[in-house]
């Protein structure tokens, strides 16, 4: 299989959760009067990983994760990594 440059690395629920999550915040940031104009944009960065269904960060870290060579396991409901 041919792997492309974005693969989706972004779940359904994931994306569901970004777009919630981050329409509540923009929606609430803009409410307030106090702050900056500029901090509006802090919610786009889950709201447009959603809609691309990539995350760079989730990139990132499976890279790091792959060149160490571990994996991650879940034992006793807890994430472990190594095993």
């Amino acid at each position: 299989m041919d792997k492309q440059i974005m693969d989706v690395n972004v779940s359904f629920y994931d994306k569901v959760n970004r777009l919630v999550m981050g329409s509540l915040l923009l929606i609430a940031m803009m409410a307030m009067e106090s702050i900056p104009a500029w901090l509006t944009l802090i919610p786009a960065y889950p709201i447009l990983t959603a809609i691309a269904a990539w995350d760079p960060l989730y990139a990132v870290f499976n890279l790091a994760r792959k060149a160490i060579g571990e994996r991650p396991s879940f034992k006793g409901g807890k994430l472990a990594l190594g095993s």
